[in-house]
């Protein structure tokens, strides 16, 4: 799962350099009278899909931060996991002993 986080880090930041020329490309054209509105309507979708793709960027980065405490949380259950095995094996091995040493002394 994180190498799909990856890949859409990577597509979403090539959109962005995309989106990026092209609206250098638009800012340098030379509007004629006729093509104006047309210009006008595709930087309106320009700006409304920059807005979408930094939304979607956000989103992916929360989506990895949510898996990154995710996987904390659960090495945090693990590792206590572990402690109450060996706490137990401790325990129980600690007891024989006692056991042995007051049996034979």
């Amino acid at each position: 799962m994180p190498e799909s986080l990856e890949v859409l880090l990577y597509r979403v930041s090539m959109m962005e350099k995309d989106f990026a020329q092209l609206k250098m490309q638009l800012t340098a054209y030379e509007p004629v009278k006729e093509n104006t509105l047309k210009l006008q309507h595709m930087q309106e979708i320009i700006a409304r899909l920059e807005t979408e793709l930094t939304g979607m960027k956000s989103r992916v980065e929360d989506m990895g931060k949510e898996q990154e405490q995710a996987r904390l949380e659960q090495e945090k259950a693990h590792v206590k996991i572990l402690w109450t095995a060996i706490s137990i094996t401790l325990g129980v091995g600690l007891s024989i002993l006692t056991a042995y040493i007051t049996h034979y002394f």
